[in-house]
This record gives structure tokens, sequence and C-alpha cells, in this order.
């Protein structure tokens, strides 16, 4: 998301925080003190716990930046994202690959998801008659102290999509970084006889055109439409991205305007005028993300109201219920009956 504070171009960059985790996971095994750093970092609590939830970049570099220093791990992109899998792609690509006849569909859907789940990259098919490319663009590689592990988790997301199709043995033709690194001694076994060219112009994945209409087999009995994914971040206003990134840290109470302003990587003073810009406060925006995610935890009726409020950013469970009768008109008891009687009609029906 690109806007204007104080005549200066900045950029919130957001995206979903499996992608840090899978870092997280290669400091914990090598003995980094990750629970400081995260929290020095200005991350939320429960990190690993919500790969689903969004995180800022800006904080998840500090975070590594950090780490890196203490332990300067070679080629770290790969010895973290080596290990993806098919369960961390998220909802959105994995109810959504059912429905795609062949492999090129899965593919236009990866477009899409990634898309959908960082608002700072682009990415597409480059289809050619023998060789084709899956390609990735950053306008904006400022911001990453070391772009390869951006780039191994992009790589790695399409090549784990065609071996869900063609199996763990399939290989690309080639691979392109934008970062002039080295590939470690590892990464060059696994890709054995395969170029891993540093210093391109994109990123891309390498692969024949020939595998493109190969069947998926996993094609629904439903309609053939895919469902659209969620909306793509770069649409989206400041404030709406800033409460995707103010959900995860409501459990240990409510953020203050400087930990959001630390996500935007703005003063705090430009971040308050910029949603006042937008007809919001940041205390409004606050109640706003409370209140969502309150609808979510009444659903769950093994869950007290006392620990919603406290799971929502509140330590006193009647503000949480003032609060939340202020934006609804009820109160969370209320709204939690009417969310049970609704859905038994909707069982019943």
């Amino acid at each position: 998301m690109l806007f204007w504070a104080s005549e200066v171009l900045v950029l919130v960059n957001v995206t979903r925080a499996i992608a840090l985790k899978k870092v997280v996971d290669v400091f914990r095994v090598a003995g980094t003190p990750v629970d400081r750093e995260l929290a020095r970092a200005r991350l939320p609590e429960g990190l690993e716990e919500s790969p689903n939830e969004y995180i800022s970049t800006i904080l998840g570099y500090r975070f590594i930046q950090k780490c890196q220093e203490i332990e300067r791990i070679s080629d770290l992109g790969w010895h973290s994202f080596r290990s993806l899998e098919a369960q961390d792609f998220g909802g959105t690509f994995t109810s959504g690959m059912r429905s795609c006849k062949t492999l090129n569909e899965r593919l236009v859907l990866l477009c899409d998801v990634l898309h959908s789940e960082s608002n700072y990259l682009r990415c597409h098919l480059l289809i050619g008659s023998k060789r084709s490319r899956f390609v990735f663009q950053d306008p904006h590689l400022d911001c990453a102290s070391d772009y390869s592990i951006s780039e191994w988790s992009r790589v790695f997301y399409v090549i784990r999509a065609i071996q869900m199709v063609l199996g763990g043995d399939w290989r690309p033709l080639s691979i392109g970084f934008v970062s002039t690194f080295s590939p470690s001694v590892p990464a060059h076994e696994y890709f054995r006889g395969i170029p891993l060219l540093t210093g391109q112009k994109t990123t891309w994945v390498e692969f024949p055109s020939a595998i493109l209409p190969t069947c998926t087999g996993e094609v629904s009995e439903e309609a053939f439409d895919r469902p659209a994914p969620e909306t793509q971040m770069g649409s989206q206003t400041t404030a709406e991205l800033l409460r995707k990134l103010l959900h995860p840290y409501l459990c240990a109470g409510r953020p203050s305007v400087e930990v959001a302003a630390e996500m935007a990587g703005m003063s705090s003073r430009s971040l308050q005028r910029l949603l006042r810009r937008e007809g919001v406060s940041f205390s409004t925006l606050l109640d706003q993300c409370s209140f969502e995610r309150a609808c979510r935890l009444l659903g769950d009726h093994d869950l007290r109201i006392t620990d919603i409020a406290h799971s929502v950013g509140y330590e006193d469970s009647s503000h949480f219920a003032r609060a939340f009768k202020r934006i609804s008109g009820q109160t969370p008891r209320q709204y939690r009956r009417g969310r049970a009687l609704a859905d038994s009609a909707a069982a019943s029906s």
C-alpha cells in the first residue's frame, strides 16, 4: 500500500506470518534467543501459533537482521524454506486448487493468492513455446537487508505447487535470483545440475511449458469456477492494512500508536494524520480490531466472556462489554445468543 506522508512516499509492507515462522524455526535450532529478539523487534506474541495472521515486513526484517548479527547463517533463505509444505500455503490456495483442472490453472491461482497475501509483490506466468517462467517482481527491494531470503520463499512456493502435481522428485530447469549471493552447498546438491543464477533482473522459476496442461487429478465434481481470493492488499486503505497487522497484538493488550507507527515505518504523528484523512482515529481502529476478533471468538461457546475480553485487549470485561455494545448495539452475551439461534436455524433449514 503506497501513500504520501509529509511529502515522502512511504510503503506499508504486510505479509503472512508463515514466512517469518520458517525463519524463526531455523534460528531456534541454532540456539538464538528468539523470544527476546521477537519482543525487541515489536513483533506480536504467539506468532508461531498464528501463521495465517499478517505481520509488518519492516518489523520482520528488523528481527532477521538482529538474529543474523548473532548467528550469521549462510544462505538463511534456503535453510528456512526448504521445509515449506502444502499446509503452509494457506486456506485460500488449498481450497481453490481443488477446482483447478490443470497445472496452468493452479499456477494462475498461486499468482492470485500471493497477490492477496502481500501488498508489494507482483508475479505472473511468462509462457513460451518450450520453456515458461513463473516471474516475481518486487519494486521495493530496499526494505530487505537480505533479499535472497524472500526470493527463496517465493521459489519454493512455486516448486512445491508443481510438486503437488508432478511428485516430490520434480525439479525446475533453472532458477533466477535478483540477489548477488552464493547459494549454499546443500542448495546446489538439492538442485544438482540445475543453474542457480544470481544477479538477475527478476526472480523466476523456469520449467518446461509441456507440463502446464497436466491434469491435477484433484478436480472437484462441482462447477469449475475458482473461488475469488481475498481482496488484494494493494487495493486496501492504510486503516484496513493496519487492522490486519494489529489483530495478533490484541491478546497481549491494546498496542500503542507508537507500535503501529513502527509497523508502518513512519512517525506516530504522520500515521495519525494519515488515518484522519481516511476518516478514522487510531483508537477507533483499535476498537474495530477488537470487535472483529471478539465476534470470531464469541462463536466458540467454550470460551468465557472474560477470557474473550482479555484476548481482544481488555483487562476489564465490563469495559469490553460497553465497547462491544457501542459498535454492535448488543452486549457480547446477546450477540452470542443471537448467533447461536441463527446457526441453529441455518442448520435445520
